[in-house]
């Protein structure tokens, strides 16, 4: 945020986006109100947006649901978004009760590590919930993609080498 001065100011978000999913009226009214829109349906002007994975449906999200719009001015640029969903995602319920052999220790590991389980009774998070492939509200955001003035994403599910992307990719396609 140093590296840009054409910004008078800098806003951040911080949210529980591990029990609450990215259809949340609440996250979605919360994003609005961040980027600067005073009331619901307001239009954000004069900004440059930066979203992050879930954040980026969220703000579409809050576009599609007309709780605010983005004017000519406004800039966006979206960073590593699920925007069609997550295998991993898919994968959950089953890791979360006690993946099949052999993968279960490692799967069950980066589960309570990552805290993808947090459910009640140890069921998937909320917001991995929402980001399953299935989530039909996923098309709904088609609309906002033309809005993005940037992007960067991966051209590999795998994403950044690190432990947690081994166990993910090993878990993802194990079936």
């Amino acid at each position: 945020h140093l590296r840009m001065p054409q910004c008078a100011f800098h806003r951040f978000m911080h949210e529980d986006t591990l029990n609450v999913g990215w259809e949340d009226a609440g996250l979605q009214a919360r994003v609005c109100t961040l980027c600067g829109a005073a009331a619901p349906g307001d239009n954000l002007s004069n900004v440059l947006i930066f979203t992050h994975s879930m954040g980026s449906l969220i703000l579409a999200g809050a576009l599609v649901s007309g709780r605010c719009a983005l004017a000519a001015s406004a800039r966006w640029f979206a960073v590593a978004s699920p925007w069609y969903g997550s295998r991993a995602a898919d994968r959950l319920p089953e890791v979360c009760a006690g993946a099949p052999a052999p993968l279960d220790p490692a799967l069950r590991e980066l589960a309570r590590r990552q805290r993808f389980c947090d459910g009640p009774n140890g069921t998937p998070s909320g917001a991995y919930l929402s980001l399953r492939t299935s989530n039909l509200a996923l098309a709904s955001l088609a609309p906002t993609l033309s809005r993005i003035d940037g992007t960067l994403c991966g051209g590999s599910a795998f994403g950044l080498w690190s432990f947690d992307s081994l166990g993910l990719q090993v878990g993802c396609h194990a079936r």
